[in-house]
């Protein structure tokens, strides 16, 4: 019988159709880490992870070719998951099992684990939905293992967030200790660009402790070819940049002379800011 979208008896049938669903995956979620019916352990960092193959093969084409294709874990009763953290995959298999991932508890550091999991099975509504939290909540504490991590998994809209967020932040940004952990070429691109609002001073100190903590790197002519010297004031340049050793006397002399004046872009916010600065930061265009 037809029932007309918006009638009374339509909306009926949709909430009993509605009832049914969450009850039949509060009953899937119930075997969430349970012995019953398991038919396959996950070991993870040495814990065996009760599960069961038809959910996981039902999650994604991962598990699915894993467990019942031709491969040799097909036959087992258990498969060792290597380079997979345990309390992320916890979480994961939460959400595998109930469909829902709880956002208020979840930390920075144990959504990056996470959405390295589900970029590794192949669970892209997953990964949008830890995408996007992680936007919401970028922090300057944060940012640098995002930024690091999205690059990775080439997460190009997390990773224009980042940059983005990074650059209204600059100045605090420089000063966190995962600034230095930050890879090379990561590093390169995010100093290169215009909307990183920062004095050049400030990222010429912030590139001598980023050397210091990683001395042996090979590509760090890369990183110096991205710091903009004609923006420095003649008395930085003689005193805290000729300090660093980061540059040759020979060079800061073409500097001074003006050779490159006319050659360098300025910094400037070029973009509307859409992040709050932190307390005691200014956000600023230079000229």
């Amino acid at each position: 019988m037809y029932l007309p979208p918006g009638s009374s008896r339509w909306l009926e049938k949709r909430c009993d159709e509605t009832d049914a669903a969450d009850d039949l995956a509060e009953r899937i979620g119930s075997l969430l880490l349970d012995d019953r019916f398991s038919d396959i352990s996950l070991i993870v960092e040495g814990e065996a992870l009760p599960a069961h193959r038809i959910i996981l093969a039902c999650s994604c084409e991962y598990f699915r070719a894993l467990l019942f294709g031709d491969l040799e874990e097909s036959r087992k009763t258990q498969i060792v998951l290597e380079d997979v953290p345990l309390r992320g995959m916890k979480i994961f298999l939460t959400y595998v099992y109930t469909a829902k991932l709880d956002l208020k508890e979840l930390e920075a550091a144990t959504a990056l684990e996470v959405i390295g999991i589900a970029h590794m099975y192949g669970l892209e509504k997953l990964l949008r939905k830890l995408s996007d939290f992680l936007k919401r909540n970028l922090s300057v504490e944060s940012a640098c293992s995002i930024l690091e991590r999205a690059e990775l998994l080439e997460l190009d809209s997390l990773s224009e967030a980042c940059r983005d967020y990074m650059g209204h932040h600059a100045s605090a940004i420089l000063k966190t200790r995962e600034f230095c952990h930050l890879p090379a070429k990561t590093l390169s691109r995010l100093l290169s660009r215009d909307t990183f609002c920062v004095e050049e001073v400030e990222i010429v100190i912030a590139i001598k402790l980023w050397r210091e903590m990683n001395p042996d790197h090979g590509n760090f002519p890369e990183i110096l070819e991205v710091v903009r010297l004609s923006l420095i004031s003649t008395a930085d340049l003689v005193t805290i940049v000729q300090d660093s050793g980061l540059f040759s006397a020979e060079r800061l002399l073409e500097v001074i002379r003006g050779k490159e004046i006319d050659r360098i872009d300025p910094r400037g916010k070029l973009i509307k800011r859409r992040h709050p600065a932190p307390a005691n930061h200014r956000v600023f265009t230079l000229t």
